[in-house]
């Protein structure tokens, strides 16, 4: 449900003067020839004093420094940021956000569920030639020899290979989703369901340039009055992340006039975009700032919001400078964009004798290391003789030795400031006997009883007798990536494991296949972050998702997991819809055993700024820095 702030009397009233009116009849009859009367003198009303006239308030203002100013604040340009997000948030208001991990309907009366009757599964006929998603999650065509979940079917087990006889039904996924009423656009426009399909209309379009992974997985979404919007997905598919098929909705009634390729430069929706936020953008320095004033008719302006009158964003690429700029009054916050978290030690420090903090929040984003497990030289057959790679990851014992080799505690404490915490489906604990044990039931021997050479292969399946247990690790040139790097070479090392870390620049080392070593799949270990949760993480590594020359290298399966067992256990758990909690245990089981990756840590925020500020901004949120920005300097 929506959550509202106490109604409250706003913190300033402007007193408009009394002005009185004061007038004296005076009369002026002219009396006959005669002498006239003694005249008492006419006693005059005194006027009354005027009240004085209030002195307005000073505007409440707040000034946030960024490092990064964004190319345009255009939803749909294809170049997301934390930064571009931090600024979108004043304009639009959620429309849903993900806060500590749990959905809030911002704009909507309720996000659907089959409690309440929003989400729903309806049986439907499907047809040769008709788009579905089979038993494996995958888009395909319905046609003879496609194994399919039959109507009803939750689980792997009950799925069949259609033999192209009779009639066949699926399940399909049924949404409905209803605006808050009364919603304005900042020019006084209502804000209505059209708007959000207009939305969904220019995120299908060719000309836009965004992953189009929601909108493949949409048989029909229709605006069915002025407020309520119903999603019917492809047959075979269902999901619990429900937010993903509500499209953010833009102002068709302005923008409609230009084309969805015309959008991605027009002024209008690049540097001026409408909104039904707290703010409207009121200047746009470039290089400079951007400055946002209140907006009169943000639907929530009856509790007393937002709490400040302008809001300024100035564009500080250097931390340091940023840093002086706080210290000094000139900036209010420090946004994460600074990542600021390589040093938060002595940022604390710096701050601690002054009434600045910092604020410290888990990111949503998973630092994990990926195991190169089929590399693309063995998409024809493993041939050691003709330069294939030794198999060393292709027993999961061997990957599960692996993590529990790396003290994952150890990277949280000494590099986020043990501010962060494992992936809840991540289960595997810091145990070098236990590795190990794995080891040399592999196969990997320490032949010389020195834990610091590298093991020896000795009957290891796939791998030449004595071979020495070398790999290479990858990562970008982040500092947080060289620092893990460091952590992992020691702690593999201790396992006899020799590790040689390769840092390289990021367009190398996420280059398209299949020339890159991660897209074309030629690595042995790999620290990579991914922006996901346990209901799509284990989709990443499907076995359709593999890259390959076959889909244009195109799949986020970098590890080349193939393995039914796991595919079957992601399956289920996504078509489960929250029926069930068995389902994320099997899953759970299935990571942890099969191993494709080992989830290292989250990554965390650091801001910086004036400590009652940063109080109201403690929670964390998936998409932005400032989801609850209309509540900063709010009286109550």
């Amino acid at each position: 449900m929506l959550m509202k702030l106490p109604l409250r009397i706003p913190s300033h009233i402007r007193l408009l003067s009394v002005l009185v009116l004061l007038g004296l009849l005076l009369s002026a009859c002219q009396l006959p020839a005669t002498p006239p009367a003694t005249e008492t003198p006419t006693a005059l009303t005194p006027s009354p004093t005027s009240a004085p006239t209030a002195t307005a308030l000073p505007p409440k203002t707040l000034t946030i420094c960024t490092a990064a100013e964004p190319q345009s604040l255009y939803l749909y340009d294809g170049r997301q940021s934390r930064a571009k997000a931090n600024l979108l948030e004043a304009i639009y208001d959620g429309p849903i956000d993900e806060v500590d991990g749990q959905l809030q309907p911002v704009i909507l009366e309720a996000l659907p569920s089959l409690e309440n009757g929003g989400l729903s599964l309806e049986e439907v006929l499907v047809v040769p030639g008709q788009e579905i998603v089979d038993a494996n999650g995958q888009l395909v065509v319905f046609k003879t020899g496609v194994t399919v979940r039959p109507s009803g079917c939750l689980e792997s087990a009950c799925a069949l290979t259609w033999d192209g006889r009779g009639e066949f039904y699926m399940d399909q996924m049924v949404l409905q989703f209803r605006l808050l009423p009364g919603m304005q656009w900042s020019d006084g426009k209502p804000l209505q369901a059209s708007d959000s399909l207009y939305s969904y209309q220019l995120a299908a379009d060719p000309q836009t340039p965004i992953n189009k992974w929601a909108i493949d997985r949409t048989a029909s979404y229709l605006a069915l009055d002025e407020l309520t919007l119903a999603w019917r997905g492809i047959p075979g598919f269902s999901t619990s992340q429900v937010q993903q098929f509500f499209w953010s909705p833009l102002p068709q009634h302005a923008w409609a006039v230009l084309s969805p390729e015309a959008l991605l430069t027009a002024d209008l929706s690049t540097r001026q975009p409408l909104g039904w936020g707290a703010f409207t953008l009121s200047e746009w320095s470039a290089g400079t700032s951007i400055t946002f004033k209140r907006n009169p008719v943000y639907f929530r302006a009856a509790q007393g919001l937002p709490g400040l009158d302008i809001l300024t964003f100035l564009f500080v690429p250097d931390p340091e400078q940023a840093i002086d700029m706080l210290k000094a009054g000139q900036c209010d916050l420090l946004d994460s964009s600074y990542h600021l978290e390589s040093q938060l030690e002595s940022l604390q420090a710096d701050l601690n004798a002054s009434d600045l903090s910092t604020l410290v929040i888990p990111n949503n984003i998973t630092e994990e290391l990926v195991f190169g497990i089929k590399p693309a030289a063995y998409d024809d057959g493993y041939q050691p003789g003709y330069g294939d790679r030794q198999d060393i990851f292709a027993d999961n014992r061997t990957r599960q030795a692996i993590a529990h080799c790396i003290d994952r505690e150890r990277i949280n404490a000494e590099l986020l400031g043990g501010y962060s915490s494992l992936p809840s489906w991540s289960e595997i604990a810091y145990d070098p006997l236990k590795a190990a044990q794995l080891l040399e039931s592999v196969g990997w021997k320490d032949v010389d009883a020195d834990p610091l050479t590298p093991r020896q292969a000795w009957g290891v399946a796939n791998v030449q007798t004595a071979f020495p247990f070398e790999v290479t690790l990858l990562t970008s040139q982040s500092l947080f990536h060289a620092a893990a790097a460091q952590i992992m070479v020691e702690s593999l090392g201790s396992c006899g494991i020799k590790v040689n870390w390769q840092p390289l620049p990021a367009q190398d080392l996420y280059a398209e296949g299949p020339a890159g070593p991660l897209f074309g799949r030629q690595f042995d270990l790999a620290l990579l972050s991914w922006a996901v949760e346990p209901q799509a993480y284990c989709t990443l590594y499907q076995s359709w998702a593999v890259p390959n020359q076959d889909n244009y290298w195109i799949g986020t399966n970098l590890a080349g997991l193939q393995d039914s067992k796991f595919d079957n256990a992601c399956s289920d758990f996504q078509l489960a819809v929250g029926l069930g909690s068995e389902y994320a245990d099997m899953l759970k089981r299935a990571l942890n055993e099969q191993m494709p990756a080992l989830p290292l840590t989250r990554q965390v925020l650091v801001l910086a700024g004036k400590a009652d500020l940063l109080a109201k901004l403690s929670q964390s949120s998936a998409r932005s820095d400032f989801f609850a920005i209309e509540t900063l300097m709010n009286d109550e």
